[in-house]
């Protein structure tokens, strides 16, 4: 049997499960509109609160720099990891970064790819600071990442191969 133990999310809405529950159900929200698609105005976009997210984050990491998408994951799971009763530590734990696109803004800034753009050196410096001892396992499909990533997590779980699985990562 394979159960979730913890959890977070950050999305336009908020930045914490609770949080984000709370404000859709009441219907108590506001979108911070997204006008960097110029032509597409009418659309219903929206963008996560990145400055809240580089704020909290520099207070627990202040000494380092991260990337927009090492940000959010980064944050959600020290999060979703305060109340883990389980050892992160432990050659029984798996990390698994998944994720749709990793640091795709980056191709923007300079158009050579740097380190930085490929999601297993991302992966190795999420789970460097987390402590995970493991090599991460990388889940990139699309829109689908998320939830083979959840898949794996059973499947690994259900085998014997690791007592806990955490995953991040962002769509």
């Amino acid at each position: 049997m394979v159960y979730l133990a913890n959890d977070n999310i950050i999305t336009s809405i908020g930045q914490e499960t609770q949080e984000v529950f709370v404000k859709y159900r009441s219907r108590n929200f506001r979108h911070k509109k997204d006008h960097s698609f110029g032509h597409l105005t009418k659309a219903p976009l929206s963008i996560i609160d990145f400055e809240r997210v580089s704020s909290e984050l520099a207070i627990i990491y202040p000494e380092i720099l991260f990337t927009r998408f090492e940000s959010i994951a980064i944050l959600s799971l020290y999060k979703a990891l305060l109340e883990a009763d389980f050892d992160i530590r432990s050659k029984k734990t798996l990390f698994i970064l998944s994720s749709t696109k990793g640091n795709i803004e980056l191709l923007k800034k300079d158009k050579s790819f740097t380190d930085d753009l490929y999601l297993q050196n991302t992966a190795r410096k999420i789970a460097d600071i987390f402590g995970f001892v493991n090599p991460p396992l990388i889940i990139c499909n699309a829109c689908i990442s998320g939830v083979l990533a959840i898949i794996a997590a059973k499947r690994t779980i259900e085998e014997g191969t690791y007592d806990n699985v955490v995953i991040t990562g962002q769509i």
